[in-house]
Protein backbone atom coordinates (compact mmCIF):
# COMPACT_ATOMS: atom_id res chain seq x y z
CA UNK A 1 0.00 0.00 0.00
CA UNK A 2 1.72 3.15 -0.90
CA UNK A 3 0.84 5.80 2.19
CA UNK A 4 1.18 9.16 0.92
CA UNK A 5 -2.05 9.23 0.60
CA UNK A 6 -2.11 10.31 4.34
CA UNK A 7 -5.49 12.13 4.06
CA UNK A 8 -6.85 9.17 3.14
CA UNK A 9 -5.64 6.53 5.49
CA UNK A 10 -6.57 8.85 8.49
CA UNK A 11 -9.90 9.20 7.04
CA UNK A 12 -10.50 5.81 7.34
CA UNK A 13 -8.59 5.46 11.06
CA UNK A 14 -11.58 5.20 12.95
CA UNK A 15 -13.17 2.43 11.68
CA UNK A 16 -9.11 0.21 11.53
CA UNK A 17 -9.66 1.15 15.33
CA UNK A 18 -12.98 0.27 15.68
CA UNK A 19 -12.20 -3.60 14.49
CA UNK A 20 -9.66 -3.89 17.08
CA UNK A 21 -9.88 -5.25 20.28
CA UNK A 22 -9.13 -1.72 22.68
CA UNK A 23 -10.45 -1.20 25.82
CA UNK A 24 -12.13 2.19 26.85
CA UNK A 25 -12.67 3.28 29.99
CA UNK A 26 -13.55 6.83 31.77
CA UNK A 27 -12.71 8.20 34.86
CA UNK A 28 -15.86 10.07 36.90
CA UNK A 29 -17.78 13.00 35.24
CA UNK A 30 -16.41 16.43 36.20
CA UNK A 31 -18.39 18.84 37.54
CA UNK A 32 -19.20 20.50 34.31
CA UNK A 33 -20.51 17.07 33.26
CA UNK A 34 -17.46 16.50 31.16
CA UNK A 35 -15.89 13.04 30.86
CA UNK A 36 -12.14 12.70 32.51
CA UNK A 37 -9.47 10.67 31.02
CA UNK A 38 -10.40 7.94 28.41
CA UNK A 39 -7.69 5.87 27.22
CA UNK A 40 -7.26 3.96 24.09
CA UNK A 41 -4.65 1.49 23.51
CA UNK A 42 -4.31 -0.09 20.43
CA UNK A 43 -2.67 -3.61 20.19
CA UNK A 44 0.09 -3.95 17.75
CA UNK A 45 0.49 -7.78 17.28
CA UNK A 46 3.10 -9.95 17.08
CA UNK A 47 4.39 -13.60 17.60
CA UNK A 48 3.49 -14.06 21.01
CA UNK A 49 6.07 -16.94 21.90
CA UNK A 50 9.55 -15.20 21.90
CA UNK A 51 7.82 -12.36 24.23
CA UNK A 52 6.71 -14.63 26.77
CA UNK A 53 9.91 -16.55 26.65
CA UNK A 54 12.06 -13.74 26.85
CA UNK A 55 9.75 -12.05 29.58
CA UNK A 56 10.15 -15.31 31.17
CA UNK A 57 14.01 -15.19 30.89
CA UNK A 58 13.77 -11.52 32.71
CA UNK A 59 11.62 -12.20 35.53
CA UNK A 60 13.35 -11.33 38.81
CA UNK A 61 16.31 -9.60 37.33
CA UNK A 62 17.61 -6.70 39.07
CA UNK A 63 16.43 -3.38 37.78
CA UNK A 64 19.17 -1.67 35.51
CA UNK A 65 19.50 2.23 35.04
CA UNK A 66 17.81 2.59 31.73
CA UNK A 67 17.07 6.15 29.60
CA UNK A 68 14.53 6.32 27.06
CA UNK A 69 14.76 8.97 25.02
CA UNK A 70 11.23 10.50 24.17
CA UNK A 71 10.42 13.15 21.03
CA UNK A 72 7.81 15.85 21.88
CA UNK A 73 5.59 16.54 18.58
CA UNK A 74 3.10 19.56 19.44
CA UNK A 75 0.61 20.89 17.96
CA UNK A 76 -0.35 24.68 18.10
CA UNK A 77 -3.01 24.51 21.19
CA UNK A 78 -0.73 22.39 22.89
CA UNK A 79 1.70 25.20 22.73
CA UNK A 80 -0.92 27.38 23.82
CA UNK A 81 -1.70 25.09 26.80
CA UNK A 82 1.06 25.73 28.89
CA UNK A 83 -0.48 29.41 29.25
CA UNK A 84 -3.59 28.03 30.81
CA UNK A 85 -2.16 25.98 33.50
CA UNK A 86 -2.02 28.58 35.85
CA UNK A 87 1.37 29.69 38.14
CA UNK A 88 2.58 26.16 38.22
CA UNK A 89 4.48 26.42 35.01
CA UNK A 90 5.56 29.80 35.45
CA UNK A 91 7.12 29.05 38.93
CA UNK A 92 8.90 26.57 37.36
CA UNK A 93 9.71 27.67 33.49
CA UNK A 94 9.94 31.50 33.67
CA UNK A 95 10.32 32.52 30.52
CA UNK A 96 7.46 32.59 28.78
CA UNK A 97 8.99 32.41 25.02
CA UNK A 98 10.51 28.88 25.45
CA UNK A 99 7.51 28.08 28.52
CA UNK A 100 6.42 25.17 26.36
CA UNK A 101 9.53 23.50 25.69
CA UNK A 102 9.98 23.82 29.57
CA UNK A 103 6.55 22.53 30.32
CA UNK A 104 6.99 19.33 27.97
CA UNK A 105 10.83 18.42 30.29
CA UNK A 106 8.79 19.52 33.12
CA UNK A 107 6.01 17.24 32.87
CA UNK A 108 8.21 14.47 31.10
CA UNK A 109 10.61 14.29 34.27
CA UNK A 110 8.03 14.17 36.59
CA UNK A 111 6.71 11.03 34.66
CA UNK A 112 10.66 9.31 35.30
CA UNK A 113 9.94 9.92 38.73
CA UNK A 114 6.62 7.55 39.11
CA UNK A 115 8.90 5.17 37.11
CA UNK A 116 11.89 5.22 39.13
CA UNK A 117 9.63 5.14 42.59
CA UNK A 118 8.34 1.96 40.55
CA UNK A 119 12.03 0.23 41.52
CA UNK A 120 12.30 0.13 37.35
CA UNK A 121 15.55 2.28 37.07
CA UNK A 122 13.78 3.74 34.15
CA UNK A 123 14.10 7.46 33.21
CA UNK A 124 12.88 9.19 30.16
CA UNK A 125 15.28 12.04 28.50
CA UNK A 126 13.52 14.52 26.19
CA UNK A 127 14.97 14.58 23.42
CA UNK A 128 13.54 17.90 21.78
CA UNK A 129 10.16 19.19 20.95
CA UNK A 130 9.55 20.43 17.10
CA UNK A 131 5.92 22.25 16.21
CA UNK A 132 3.59 19.20 13.53
CA UNK A 133 3.41 19.82 10.12
CA UNK A 134 0.33 21.06 8.54
CA UNK A 135 -1.48 17.41 8.14
CA UNK A 136 -0.82 16.47 11.49
CA UNK A 137 -1.65 20.07 12.50
CA UNK A 138 -5.21 19.40 10.97
CA UNK A 139 -5.32 16.04 12.64
CA UNK A 140 -4.36 17.60 15.64
CA UNK A 141 -7.78 20.18 15.75
CA UNK A 142 -9.90 17.23 14.94
CA UNK A 143 -9.21 15.67 18.71
CA UNK A 144 -9.80 19.09 19.74
CA UNK A 145 -13.02 19.82 17.90
CA UNK A 146 -14.49 16.46 18.19
CA UNK A 147 -17.64 16.55 20.60
CA UNK A 148 -17.51 14.98 24.10
CA UNK A 149 -18.06 11.51 23.17
CA UNK A 150 -16.32 8.68 23.52
CA UNK A 151 -16.68 7.80 19.86
CA UNK A 152 -15.99 11.04 18.54
CA UNK A 153 -12.59 11.62 20.36
CA UNK A 154 -11.85 8.16 20.26
CA UNK A 155 -12.21 8.49 15.97
CA UNK A 156 -10.04 11.70 15.92
CA UNK A 157 -7.65 10.19 17.99
CA UNK A 158 -7.34 7.27 16.50
CA UNK A 159 -6.54 9.03 12.76
CA UNK A 160 -3.88 10.90 14.69
CA UNK A 161 -2.16 8.27 15.91
CA UNK A 162 -1.87 5.89 13.36
CA UNK A 163 -0.61 9.34 10.75
CA UNK A 164 2.39 9.49 13.12
CA UNK A 165 2.70 6.04 12.91
CA UNK A 166 3.56 6.12 9.43
CA UNK A 167 4.52 9.59 8.66
CA UNK A 168 7.57 10.46 6.72
CA UNK A 169 8.50 13.75 8.87
CA UNK A 170 7.73 11.88 11.92
CA UNK A 171 10.45 9.42 10.89
CA UNK A 172 12.83 11.61 9.72
CA UNK A 173 12.78 13.84 12.87
CA UNK A 174 12.78 10.70 15.50
CA UNK A 175 16.19 9.51 13.36
CA UNK A 176 17.54 13.10 13.57
CA UNK A 177 16.84 12.82 17.62
CA UNK A 178 18.20 9.58 18.24
CA UNK A 179 14.82 9.19 20.00
CA UNK A 180 13.12 5.97 20.90
CA UNK A 181 9.45 7.20 21.81
CA UNK A 182 7.46 10.12 19.69
CA UNK A 183 4.67 11.50 21.71
CA UNK A 184 2.16 13.83 20.24
CA UNK A 185 0.95 16.45 22.46
CA UNK A 186 -2.73 18.45 21.30
CA UNK A 187 -4.68 20.66 23.80
CA UNK A 188 -7.47 18.20 23.71
CA UNK A 189 -10.20 20.62 24.06
CA UNK A 190 -13.27 20.87 26.25
CA UNK A 191 -11.94 17.21 27.52
CA UNK A 192 -9.81 17.41 30.46
CA UNK A 193 -7.42 14.91 29.43
CA UNK A 194 -7.51 12.20 26.47
CA UNK A 195 -4.67 9.38 25.91
CA UNK A 196 -4.34 6.95 23.28
CA UNK A 197 -1.41 4.80 22.41
CA UNK A 198 0.26 1.38 20.80
CA UNK A 199 0.39 -1.25 22.57
CA UNK A 200 3.44 -4.12 21.31
CA UNK A 201 2.71 -7.44 21.20
CA UNK A 202 5.88 -8.79 20.22
CA UNK A 203 9.99 -7.88 20.61
CA UNK A 204 9.70 -6.22 17.01
CA UNK A 205 7.43 -4.20 17.51
CA UNK A 206 8.23 -2.35 20.95
CA UNK A 207 9.54 0.91 19.35
CA UNK A 208 9.76 0.55 16.10
CA UNK A 209 6.06 0.05 15.65
CA UNK A 210 4.62 0.41 18.99
CA UNK A 211 7.07 3.53 20.10
CA UNK A 212 4.30 6.30 19.56
CA UNK A 213 1.17 7.81 21.99
CA UNK A 214 -0.84 11.04 21.54
CA UNK A 215 -1.77 12.50 24.83
CA UNK A 216 -4.20 15.78 25.12
CA UNK A 217 -5.36 17.20 28.20
CA UNK A 218 -6.00 21.34 28.64
CA UNK A 219 -3.45 21.01 31.98
CA UNK A 220 0.35 20.36 30.90
CA UNK A 221 0.60 19.01 34.34
CA UNK A 222 -1.05 16.26 34.64
CA UNK A 223 2.33 13.89 34.68
CA UNK A 224 0.28 10.92 35.28
CA UNK A 225 -1.41 10.70 31.66
CA UNK A 226 1.82 10.72 30.10
CA UNK A 227 3.52 8.00 32.46
CA UNK A 228 0.41 5.67 31.55
CA UNK A 229 0.62 6.23 27.81
CA UNK A 230 4.28 5.64 27.39
CA UNK A 231 3.47 2.32 29.74
CA UNK A 232 1.39 0.93 27.00
CA UNK A 233 4.52 1.37 24.73
CA UNK A 234 6.34 -0.31 27.11
CA UNK A 235 3.94 -3.37 26.89
CA UNK A 236 2.12 -2.29 29.36
CA UNK A 237 -1.85 -3.05 30.01
CA UNK A 238 -5.01 -2.02 32.35
CA UNK A 239 -5.77 -3.11 35.63
CA UNK A 240 -8.18 -5.68 33.66
CA UNK A 241 -6.46 -7.15 30.74
CA UNK A 242 -5.68 -10.78 30.69
CA UNK A 243 -2.65 -10.80 27.83
CA UNK A 244 -0.76 -14.02 27.10
CA UNK A 245 1.63 -11.88 25.22
CA UNK A 246 2.59 -10.55 28.48
CA UNK A 247 2.37 -12.76 31.92
CA UNK A 248 1.53 -10.37 35.08
CA UNK A 249 1.56 -7.02 32.93
CA UNK A 250 -1.96 -5.69 34.79
CA UNK A 251 -2.36 -2.52 36.54
CA UNK A 252 -3.47 -2.76 40.15
CA UNK A 253 -6.65 -1.70 42.04
CA UNK A 254 -7.29 -2.15 45.47
CA UNK A 255 -8.49 -1.44 48.88
CA UNK A 256 -6.47 0.46 51.70
CA UNK A 257 -7.86 0.43 55.18
CA UNK A 258 -7.69 3.16 57.72
CA UNK A 259 -7.50 2.19 61.62
CA UNK A 260 -11.41 3.58 61.94
CA UNK A 261 -12.70 0.79 59.18
CA UNK A 262 -13.27 3.21 57.04
CA UNK A 263 -11.23 2.72 53.27
CA UNK A 264 -10.33 4.28 50.40
CA UNK A 265 -10.03 2.49 46.68
CA UNK A 266 -6.44 2.64 45.11
CA UNK A 267 -5.24 2.38 41.38
CA UNK A 268 -1.75 2.09 40.27
CA UNK A 269 -0.78 3.91 37.23
CA UNK A 270 -1.74 1.41 34.45
CA UNK A 271 -5.22 1.07 35.90
CA UNK A 272 -8.57 2.53 35.69
CA UNK A 273 -11.61 2.89 38.37
CA UNK A 274 -14.20 0.97 36.80
CA UNK A 275 -17.99 2.62 36.96
CA UNK A 276 -18.93 0.69 39.83
CA UNK A 277 -16.02 2.82 41.67
CA UNK A 278 -16.80 6.01 40.71
CA UNK A 279 -18.83 7.22 43.43
CA UNK A 280 -16.85 5.37 45.80
CA UNK A 281 -14.02 7.07 47.67
CA UNK A 282 -10.84 6.50 46.08
CA UNK A 283 -7.30 7.84 45.07
CA UNK A 284 -3.99 7.47 42.54
CA UNK A 285 -1.00 6.30 43.60
CA UNK A 286 1.96 6.75 40.98
CA UNK A 287 3.70 3.66 41.25
CA UNK A 288 3.57 0.93 38.56
CA UNK A 289 1.95 -2.11 40.18
CA UNK A 290 4.04 -4.60 41.87
CA UNK A 291 3.77 -7.59 44.15
CA UNK A 292 4.47 -5.59 46.87
CA UNK A 293 3.76 -2.67 48.66
CA UNK A 294 4.53 1.57 48.52
CA UNK A 295 5.07 4.11 51.32
CA UNK A 296 3.56 7.89 50.73
CA UNK A 297 4.71 9.59 53.89
CA UNK A 298 3.02 7.35 56.79
CA UNK A 299 0.72 5.48 54.59
CA UNK A 300 1.28 2.01 53.31
CA UNK A 301 -0.51 0.45 50.15
CA UNK A 302 -0.58 -2.63 49.00
CA UNK A 303 -0.04 -2.07 44.93
CA UNK A 304 -0.06 -5.57 43.44
CA UNK A 305 0.18 -9.01 43.86
CA UNK A 306 1.49 -11.96 41.62
CA UNK A 307 -0.79 -11.40 38.11
CA UNK A 308 -0.42 -7.38 38.52
CA UNK A 309 3.27 -6.63 38.50
CA UNK A 310 3.86 -3.91 35.77
CA UNK A 311 7.17 -2.83 36.91
CA UNK A 312 8.85 -6.31 36.41
CA UNK A 313 7.30 -5.95 32.36
CA UNK A 314 8.69 -2.82 32.23
CA UNK A 315 12.35 -3.90 33.26
CA UNK A 316 12.20 -6.80 30.56
CA UNK A 317 10.71 -4.39 27.73
CA UNK A 318 13.19 -0.89 28.50
CA UNK A 319 16.16 -2.00 27.48
CA UNK A 320 14.65 -3.27 23.64
CA UNK A 321 13.25 0.05 23.72
CA UNK A 322 16.06 2.08 24.77
CA UNK A 323 18.16 0.63 22.45
CA UNK A 324 16.14 1.61 19.62
CA UNK A 325 17.67 5.34 19.01
CA UNK A 326 21.01 4.02 19.26
CA UNK A 327 20.49 2.07 16.01
CA UNK A 328 19.50 5.10 14.32
CA UNK A 329 22.73 7.20 15.51
CA UNK A 330 24.57 4.50 13.35
CA UNK A 331 22.99 4.13 9.83
CA UNK A 332 24.53 1.59 7.73
CA UNK A 333 27.05 2.74 5.22
CA UNK A 334 26.18 3.92 1.78
CA UNK A 335 28.62 2.05 -0.51
CA UNK A 336 28.64 4.06 -4.28
CA UNK A 337 30.28 0.31 -5.26
CA UNK A 338 28.91 -2.95 -4.00
CA UNK A 339 29.51 -6.17 -5.21
CA UNK A 340 26.67 -7.04 -7.62
CA UNK A 341 27.05 -10.92 -7.13
CA UNK A 342 27.08 -10.43 -3.28
CA UNK A 343 23.26 -12.29 -2.41
CA UNK A 344 24.51 -10.55 1.48
CA UNK A 345 23.70 -6.77 0.04
CA UNK A 346 20.42 -5.28 1.80
CA UNK A 347 20.76 -2.05 -0.15
CA UNK A 348 20.13 -1.11 -3.79
CA UNK A 349 21.69 1.52 -5.51
CA UNK A 350 20.43 3.32 -8.34
CA UNK A 351 21.35 5.98 -11.09
CA UNK A 352 24.94 6.72 -10.49
CA UNK A 353 24.83 5.43 -6.87
CA UNK A 354 22.71 8.72 -5.96
CA UNK A 355 19.35 6.82 -5.15
CA UNK A 356 19.46 3.75 -2.40
CA UNK A 357 16.43 1.25 -1.24
CA UNK A 358 16.16 -0.83 1.37
CA UNK A 359 13.07 -3.80 2.10
CA UNK A 360 12.25 -4.05 5.91
CA UNK A 361 10.24 -7.26 6.91
CA UNK A 362 7.91 -6.52 10.40
CA UNK A 363 6.46 -9.85 10.41
CA UNK A 364 10.03 -11.37 10.52
CA UNK A 365 11.38 -9.25 13.26
CA UNK A 366 12.27 -6.64 11.44
CA UNK A 367 14.70 -8.00 9.23
CA UNK A 368 15.94 -6.56 5.90
CA UNK A 369 15.03 -8.31 2.36
CA UNK A 370 18.63 -9.04 0.60
CA UNK A 371 19.36 -8.02 -3.25
CA UNK A 372 19.36 -10.91 -6.02
CA UNK A 373 22.34 -11.31 -7.95
CA UNK A 374 19.81 -10.89 -11.19
CA UNK A 375 22.81 -9.55 -13.95
CA UNK A 376 19.89 -6.62 -14.78
CA UNK A 377 21.72 -4.19 -17.57
CA UNK A 378 22.19 -0.50 -16.42
CA UNK A 379 21.17 1.06 -12.56
CA UNK A 380 17.91 2.00 -12.72
CA UNK A 381 16.59 -1.57 -11.05
CA UNK A 382 17.16 -4.50 -8.68
CA UNK A 383 15.43 -7.21 -7.30
CA UNK A 384 14.86 -8.20 -3.73
CA UNK A 385 14.30 -11.52 -1.78
CA UNK A 386 13.45 -12.31 1.30
CA UNK A 387 13.91 -15.86 1.94
CA UNK A 388 15.39 -17.96 -0.67
CA UNK A 389 18.18 -16.10 -3.12
CA UNK A 390 16.11 -18.39 -5.98
CA UNK A 391 12.93 -17.01 -4.85
CA UNK A 392 12.55 -13.40 -5.97
CA UNK A 393 10.17 -11.62 -4.20
CA UNK A 394 9.94 -7.49 -5.42
CA UNK A 395 11.53 -5.48 -7.98
CA UNK A 396 12.48 -2.20 -7.43
CA UNK A 397 12.96 0.72 -10.18
CA UNK A 398 14.06 4.26 -9.95
CA UNK A 399 13.80 5.90 -13.35
CA UNK A 400 14.98 9.95 -14.72
CA UNK A 401 11.73 11.06 -15.54
CA UNK A 402 12.98 15.29 -15.03
CA UNK A 403 12.44 15.68 -18.95
CA UNK A 404 9.40 14.38 -18.45
CA UNK A 405 7.52 15.66 -14.96
CA UNK A 406 10.52 17.53 -13.46
CA UNK A 407 10.63 14.34 -11.00
CA UNK A 408 12.70 11.05 -10.62
CA UNK A 409 9.69 7.97 -10.30
CA UNK A 410 9.71 4.97 -8.24
CA UNK A 411 8.02 1.89 -9.71
CA UNK A 412 7.46 -1.31 -7.67
CA UNK A 413 6.31 -5.08 -8.96
CA UNK A 414 5.62 -7.18 -6.17
CA UNK A 415 4.84 -11.32 -6.06
CA UNK A 416 4.04 -11.84 -2.69
CA UNK A 417 1.08 -11.46 0.45
CA UNK A 418 4.15 -10.92 2.76
CA UNK A 419 4.37 -7.62 5.02
CA UNK A 420 6.91 -5.21 3.85
CA UNK A 421 8.27 -1.36 4.29
CA UNK A 422 10.43 -0.08 1.15
CA UNK A 423 12.48 2.69 1.99
CA UNK A 424 13.34 4.53 -1.25
CA UNK A 425 16.18 7.54 0.04
CA UNK A 426 17.96 10.38 -1.98
CA UNK A 427 21.66 10.66 -0.91
CA UNK A 428 21.94 14.13 -2.68
CA UNK A 429 18.68 15.24 -1.40
CA UNK A 430 18.84 13.13 2.00
CA UNK A 431 14.67 13.10 1.42
CA UNK A 432 13.15 9.77 1.66
CA UNK A 433 9.96 7.52 0.41
CA UNK A 434 8.36 5.02 2.38
CA UNK A 435 5.86 2.29 0.73
CA UNK A 436 4.15 -0.31 2.72
CA UNK A 437 2.51 -3.53 2.26
CA UNK A 438 0.27 -5.27 5.28
CA UNK A 439 0.83 -8.85 5.74
CA UNK A 440 -2.05 -11.21 4.73
CA UNK A 441 -3.22 -10.09 0.67
CA UNK A 442 -1.25 -9.73 -2.38
CA UNK A 443 1.14 -6.81 -2.83
CA UNK A 444 -0.27 -4.68 -5.00
CA UNK A 445 1.94 -2.79 -8.17
CA UNK A 446 3.14 0.82 -7.10
CA UNK A 447 3.82 3.97 -9.48
CA UNK A 448 4.84 7.03 -8.31
CA UNK A 449 5.75 9.32 -10.62
CA UNK A 450 6.52 12.37 -8.34
CA UNK A 451 8.91 10.63 -5.79
CA UNK A 452 11.69 12.89 -5.58
CA UNK A 453 11.80 16.19 -7.30
CA UNK A 454 14.94 16.99 -9.83
CA UNK A 455 17.20 19.14 -8.61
Amino acid sequence: MYRSALNARASTAAAIFGSAAVLLLAAAPTAAGSSGFLCVPVPVEGEAAPWIRDYQRSEGATAASVTIDVLVIYSTSAKATVGRTGNYFKRACGSEAAAHLCGFRTTLAHASEMYRDSGTGITFRFAGAAAMPANLEDLSRRVDSADDSDSAVRGAGGALLEAIRYDEWVDRTRRDRGADLVVAWTSGGTRPYYGTALQPRSWATLSREGGFSVVAFSHLDHAWVLAHEMGHNLGLGHHDEADPYRPHAKGYIGQHFYGDGSYDYIATIMAFFPRDLWTASRQRVNVLSRNGTYRRSIDVFRVGDEQARNADVAVATAPEIAAYGQEQDQPPPDDPSPDPADHSRTRAHFLGGRFWAEVDLPEQGWRQARVVDANLPGDQSAVFYFFDPANAEMLVKVLDGCAVNGHHWVFVASATDQGFRLLVSDSRSGEHRYYWHDAGSLASAIGDVQAFPCR
